[in-house]
Protein backbone atom coordinates (compact mmCIF):
# COMPACT_ATOMS: atom_id res chain seq x y z
CA UNK A 1 0.00 0.00 0.00
CA UNK A 2 1.47 3.34 -0.83
CA UNK A 3 0.23 6.83 -0.52
CA UNK A 4 2.00 7.83 -3.69
CA UNK A 5 2.10 5.91 -7.08
CA UNK A 6 2.05 6.64 -10.93
CA UNK A 7 1.85 9.05 -12.47
CA UNK A 8 3.63 10.88 -9.87
CA UNK A 9 7.46 10.50 -9.78
CA UNK A 10 9.13 10.52 -6.33
CA UNK A 11 10.92 8.52 -4.07
CA UNK A 12 7.87 6.73 -3.03
CA UNK A 13 6.87 5.98 -6.14
CA UNK A 14 10.39 4.68 -7.28
CA UNK A 15 10.94 2.52 -4.27
CA UNK A 16 7.45 0.64 -5.22
CA UNK A 17 8.53 0.01 -8.44
CA UNK A 18 11.87 -1.39 -7.45
CA UNK A 19 10.24 -3.57 -4.94
CA UNK A 20 7.75 -5.08 -7.29
CA UNK A 21 10.10 -5.70 -10.12
CA UNK A 22 12.62 -7.73 -7.71
CA UNK A 23 9.91 -9.62 -5.45
CA UNK A 24 8.29 -11.03 -9.31
CA UNK A 25 12.08 -11.47 -10.01
CA UNK A 26 11.79 -13.76 -6.94
CA UNK A 27 8.23 -15.08 -7.88
CA UNK A 28 6.56 -13.42 -6.25
CA UNK A 29 2.76 -12.12 -7.29
CA UNK A 30 2.82 -8.41 -5.84
CA UNK A 31 -0.33 -6.36 -5.07
CA UNK A 32 -0.70 -2.62 -4.96
CA UNK A 33 -3.09 -0.63 -3.89
CA UNK A 34 -2.58 3.28 -4.49
CA UNK A 35 -4.91 6.86 -4.90
CA UNK A 36 -6.86 6.99 -8.03
CA UNK A 37 -5.26 9.10 -10.12
CA UNK A 38 -7.76 9.13 -12.75
CA UNK A 39 -8.90 6.46 -15.66
CA UNK A 40 -6.51 7.43 -18.22
CA UNK A 41 -3.58 6.53 -15.40
CA UNK A 42 -4.17 3.60 -13.83
CA UNK A 43 -2.90 0.48 -14.47
CA UNK A 44 -3.94 -3.56 -14.90
CA UNK A 45 -3.14 -5.40 -11.36
CA UNK A 46 -3.22 -1.99 -9.38
CA UNK A 47 -6.01 -1.89 -6.61
CA UNK A 48 -7.30 1.97 -6.51
CA UNK A 49 -8.55 3.87 -3.72
CA UNK A 50 -10.98 6.73 -3.97
CA UNK A 51 -8.71 9.44 -4.17
CA UNK A 52 -8.50 14.09 -5.28
CA UNK A 53 -6.29 15.74 -6.35
CA UNK A 54 -3.54 17.86 -3.91
CA UNK A 55 -3.69 21.52 -4.84
CA UNK A 56 -0.44 22.20 -3.37
CA UNK A 57 1.83 19.82 -4.80
CA UNK A 58 0.95 18.69 -8.65
CA UNK A 59 0.62 15.45 -9.95
CA UNK A 60 -0.28 14.45 -5.84
CA UNK A 61 -3.19 12.72 -5.13
CA UNK A 62 -4.43 12.56 -1.31
CA UNK A 63 -6.74 9.62 -0.48
CA UNK A 64 -10.37 9.85 0.93
CA UNK A 65 -11.88 7.46 3.59
CA UNK A 66 -13.89 5.74 4.51
CA UNK A 67 -14.18 5.48 0.33
CA UNK A 68 -17.21 3.53 -0.38
CA UNK A 69 -15.13 1.63 -4.00
CA UNK A 70 -14.33 -1.73 -4.02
Amino acid sequence: MTDSYRPTTDGVVTAVLITRRVLEELGHTVFIAAPDPGPEYREEGVYYFRAIKFRTYEGYFVPIFPSEKT
